[in-house]
């Protein structure tokens, strides 16, 4: 057993989410959890990928679905962790503090958050992430110009070239452009042989144009890795789906590091939910009681499926209470230098408004 970890709060400062320094992360143990995984993730972006034959589809390519899990009840900190966390990979101040490959996270591109209640109900949350890209090229181009960078127009044509690309699968996708491959334009056997083929052939190369853009995108910005985060997914119940879809569907790169918050039991219900909606309600109509059963059943196999796969349990990181890990005697906590328990036995926090017994938790 080491040291006990020792955290100070600090109660009189403003209590909205905010960033804190990386010695006030109040669950410092996950913390450092989650940056180990961070590091193992990178150490796959740096990898080089394994050359397909020529004039043949990649389809034993390796799709990765390495999302890191921040989960947590409400009110345990998980924004605040997240926005402390990338604020630390950004700043370098998380790097200094030393570790065996602590400079990989240097070559690291942090991407805005991506809160999904945030976002617009008409965007599509793919579509964001795309944008967040290509705002750190644009950004990132500037910044290149001034330093001269000869190379750079002939990259930057062929950067263009790929997101051109990867703009034609997009309408594919629900809510995006008017149904490309749907319409009496299909009735057109010219236009079928000339438009509806490369239209299709577009949407189904939307995996790897993404994972292509990603990649030129890093070189252009001198970068090894983005990261991005989707927080409280699971609070919206119709941005929740799209978007575990979206990390299973697209996602599938080691140069993209993934991250998401939320309640794992709310995951869990988004997926049920989805999956009755295939099974569809006029299906269990009428059924019998053994039927329902089994249709029960077959939703549970393929949620406990689909999380596994997605979700894997060895890259979830549970962030307890303050209440819970001083129960378990995990974390000293102390306010201006006091244990957090005297507080408790003298009822202390009451002069910072916590009053309920849940509030002091």
């Amino acid at each position: 057993m080491g040291e006990d970890k020792v955290v100070n709060i600090k109660l009189d400062y403003d209590q909205n989410t905010r960033v804190l320094k990386v010695e006030e992360i109040i669950h410092p143990r996950e913390f450092e959890l989650v940056i180990n995984l961070i590091k193992k993730s990178f150490s796959k972006a740096e990898e080089k990928p394994a050359e397909p034959e020529k004039d043949s589809k990649n389809i034993y390519r390796t799709r990765y679905h390495d999302t890191i899990v921040v989960s947590g009840s409400r009110g345990t900190g998980k924004t605040t962790f997240l926005m402390t966390l990338l604020k630390g990979i950004e700043s370098g101040e998380i790097k200094q503090k030393g570790g065996e490959h602590s400079d990989n996270l240097s070559k690291i591109k942090v991407l805005p958050i991506l809160d999904p209640t945030l976002i617009e109900l008409k965007a599509h949350p793919f579509v964001t992430i795309i944008s967040l890209i290509y705002d750190a090229v644009a950004e990132s181009i500037d910044c290149c110009r001034v330093h001269c960078d000869d190379k750079l127009d002939k990259k930057l044509e062929e950067w263009k070239d790929c997101f051109n690309s990867l703009a034609e699968g997009l309408p594919v996708l629900d809510g995006i452009g008017n149904g490309a491959l749907t319409g009496t334009e299909w009735d057109d056997p010219e236009y079928v042989m000339k438009e509806g083929i490369r239209k299709a052939k577009a949407a189904n190369d939307l995996e790897d144009n993404f994972n292509r853009f990603v990649e030129q995108s890093l070189e252009l910005i001198k970068k090894k890795a983005f990261l991005i985060c989707f927080d409280d997914i699971d609070t919206d119940f119709t941005k929740g789906w799209p978007i575990l879809e979206i990390l299973r569907k697209y996602l599938t790169s080691p140069k993209i590091i993934t991250i998401l918050s939320g309640d794992l039991e709310l995951y869990s219900a988004i997926v049920r939910k989805s999956q009755w909606n295939n099974i569809g309600i006029d299906r269990v109509k009428g059924e019998t009681t053994d039927q329902l059963q089994k249709f029960k059943d077959l939703v549970s196999q393929l949620e406990n499926q689909y999380l596994l796969k997605l979700l894997r349990p060895e890259r979830r990181i549970t962030l307890n209470s303050i209440f819970s890990n001083i129960y378990q005697n995990r974390i000293v906590y102390k306010i201006n230098d006091i244990e957090i328990q005297k507080y408790y036995e003298g009822n202390l926090l009451e002069k910072y408004s916590f009053k309920s017994e849940a509030e002091k938790k």
